[in-house]
């Protein structure tokens, strides 16, 4: 409100805030592969570690607020060569 001698004036302004368009991303894809396929840990070792890398790229987020990937894989192992598992 403006005021003055001889007048009073009422103005108002809005703040308006645009919700984030929502993130997208692509599912990670699992991978299916056979203990023979690998001839010792090492390899093994190194195909999960590309997996993990091939899954981080395809993931691809966008959208959003600067979306950030984190992945807990740091603390994960291979499955061990001769026991199979995930």
């Amino acid at each position: 409100t403006i005021t003055d001698l001889c007048q009073t004036i009422n103005i108002s302004a809005d703040f308006n805030l645009t919700a984030p368009v929502d993130i997208t991303f692509t599912n990670p894809a699992d991978n299916n592969v056979a203990s023979c396929n690998f001839d010792d840990q090492d390899e093994v070792n190194t195909a999960f570690t590309n997996w993990v890398a091939a899954q981080t790229t395809a993931i691809a987020p966008a959208n959003g607020c600067t979306p950030v990937l984190t992945n807990d894989s740091a603390s994960l192992s291979a499955p061990v060569l001769c026991d199979g598992g995930t």
